[in-house]
């Protein structure tokens, strides 16, 4: 896919964990890292401890991002119709188009029982919309409209590394292309993990699609680079990239 999408937000259930308010980026925002990270138990990190409200900052701008404790049908239906939307416009989120909704629910399932059993993050982005159309059916308040995107950030399994956590599946519906809330989801994302005492987040992207040079306007740099190791298709190996990003060396130009 390339690297232009964008996003919007949800909250479930039990309202959101913790927020971040950014208003749009004009440029076009990439959301399409197939990201790996490590799995199992892990100890309690340091964003475990951290309070709920603590990790909550001020809404602004024209975006709000969010950090989801419990996803309730209404937003897990919104996010695996994301999901599947962006693997069949050629995102780079774990598929390969075509794909079905049947297909990617299992993934999404195991992704958020992590989220449920609280090892994982879900962040997601809502756009700020027209007050005079119907809200959606999550509940959103008011001038908040549907989901649009969303990532997730996985627990470390390593006692030594729980100063960071990786960033997968970073996405937003193609409907919201171009409107910069990839940019706004990543920015809020990383206030989010900063204010809750981490120092680095890790994620990889499929080479060859440009989406380094989106990443890196976010803070992300490329560190090691495995060539081949993503086989899209016989005859189609690409170079599995990873980015990392230290939180208190993003860039001081961001909108407040």
């Amino acid at each position: 896919m390339s690297p232009d999408p964008t996003g919007a937000a949800t909250t479930g259930e039990d309202g959101p964990v913790g927020s971040s308010m950014r208003p749009s980026a004009t440029d076009g925002a990439a959301e399409t890292p197939g990201g790996v990270g490590p799995s199992g138990d892990t100890a309690q990190s340091t964003a475990d401890l951290v309070p709920a409200e603590e990790a909550t900052r001020p809404v602004f701008g024209a975006a709000r991002v969010e950090r989801i404790g419990h996803v309730d049908p209404v937003l897990r239906a919104r996010l695996l119709t994301i999901w599947t939307d962006v693997s069949n416009a050629g995102g780079w989120v774990g598929f390969v188009p075509p794909v079905v909704e049947a297909q990617v629910a299992p993934a999404l399932e195991a992704a958020l029982q992590r989220v449920h059993h609280g090892r994982d993050w879900l962040v997601v982005v809502r756009a700020w919309g027209d007050p005079e159309e119907p809200l959606a059916d999550d509940g959103a308040a008011s001038g908040w409209r549907d989901v649009a995107g969303f990532a997730f950030v996985a627990a470390n399994d390593r006692l030594l590394s729980e100063h960071w956590r990786w960033v997968l599946r970073v996405q937003v519906h193609p409907d919201h292309q171009g409107s910069g809330l990839g940019a706004v989801l990543l920015d809020g994302l990383g206030d989010i993990a900063q204010d809750a005492g981490l120092e680095m987040l890790h994620l990889t992207v499929r080479g060859g699609e440009g989406l380094e040079s989106f990443y890196a306007r976010a803070g992300y740099h490329e560190v090691a680079r495995i060539p081949g190791a993503i086989r899209v298709a016989p005859g189609d190996d690409r170079d599995q990239v990873v980015l990392v990003c230290r939180l208190d060396e993003r860039g001081t130009e961001r909108t407040s």
